[in-house]
């Protein structure tokens, strides 16, 4: 139970507080948000960053801000892009370490890798999008709640470090 809640903590709620941070930052820093604006204000202030977005009216925007907003923004945004990376990482280091080779890889010719391919990605991006049943798998016994619990206290440590200035 300890080596779950461990993997939760590290694997989810950390990496899901640095990301918020980093997202969060450089929406305050870009004058998007105001650092001083309250939850409200907070909110709909990325209710209109996620609608410039979808109408692509928002200049300089980086990729991983925009996969954010896509997510929904928010900590929602946050834990999937979070787990949406974590996916396709584990499935490029089990390409690297199990490689079939070309031949396999293209046995039923490219029309077939690319279904294939195209199907994994919509996998990984549902996958991404139900992140709490992805990472439950982690949490085991510790069930879904330590899963919501986790992520929620990364995403608002990451935004009150980032409502701060911090670093």
């Amino acid at each position: 139970m300890i080596g779950q809640i461990f993997v939760v903590v590290f694997g989810l709620g950390l990496p899901v507080a640095v990301l918020s941070y980093l997202l969060l930052h450089w929406s305050y820093e870009s004058g998007r948000i105001s650092r001083d604006s309250d939850h409200r204000a907070h909110r709909a202030a990325l209710k209109e960053m996620k609608k410039a977005a979808r109408k692509k009216e928002m200049p300089r925007v980086n990729f991983v801000h925009q996969k954010w907003l896509r997510f929904g923004g928010g900590f929602y945004g946050a834990a999937g892009l979070w787990t949406l990376l974590v996916a396709e990482l584990a499935d490029l280091f089990s390409l690297i370490i199990d490689w079939p080779g070309i031949g396999e890889l293209f046995a039923g010719g490219p029309i077939s890798f690319l279904v294939r391919f195209i199907t994994n990605q919509i996998g990984n991006f549902i996958s991404a999008m139900i992140w709490f049943d992805f990472w439950s798998d982690a949490a085991g016994d510790a069930g879904i709640g330590l899963v919501f619990v986790v992520a929620i206290g990364g995403y608002s440590l990451g935004r009150r470090a980032a409502k701060a200035g911090w670093v």
